[in-house]
């Protein structure tokens, strides 16, 4: 799950049940962050509880500080191949939840990808390859959304 908090003092978790503009009760999703709001940080909640001083809680990993963010849902869905045609043969499998950093001045992105068990991994790479992604199709550039800078905090 993950928790964004934004600098008008906001928080957002995914999850939650929450009414749309017309009124339908759905669960919050990425996509349902406003595009307009300045995010100050993103946490992931870890797959687990531990227990610490009698008490049980997810362990959160947080980011902040960076100028945009971006989450997805890393899926897996079985498919068999009838001639031409792609036929669907099993249930889609959350397999990961990703959160992206992006920061501009650097031109890099970081990617932290926190798998289903909870085992984290770190990628970075050029901000010039999620650019080609975006062009290739195989990255929707409408999840990405700003951040804020801990300076302009």
């Amino acid at each position: 799950m993950f928790i964004v908090s934004t600098i008008d003092g906001k928080t957002y978790r995914e999850g939650v049940g929450f009414k749309d503009s017309e009124s339908n009760l759905r669960t919050f999703v990425w996509d349902d962050v406003p595009r307009d709001v300045k995010i100050t940080r993103v946490q992931l909640t870890f797959p687990f509880k531990v227990k610490f001083k009698e008490k049980f809680f997810a362990p959160l990993l947080t980011v902040h500080g960076f100028n945009r963010y971006y989450f997805s849902n890393e899926e897996v869905q079985t498919f068999t191949l009838v001639g031409t045609e792609a036929v669907s043969t099993g249930e889609r499998s959350l397999e990961a939840k990703i959160i992206g950093c992006i920061d501009d001045k650097a031109k890099t992105v970081m990617e932290i990808r926190e798998d289903k068990v909870g085992n984290c991994t770190i990628n970075k790479f050029d901000l010039k390859t999620l650019k080609d992604r975006i062009k290739a199709g195989t990255f929707r550039e409408d999840i990405i959304r700003q951040g804020i800078l801990r300076a302009e905090v």
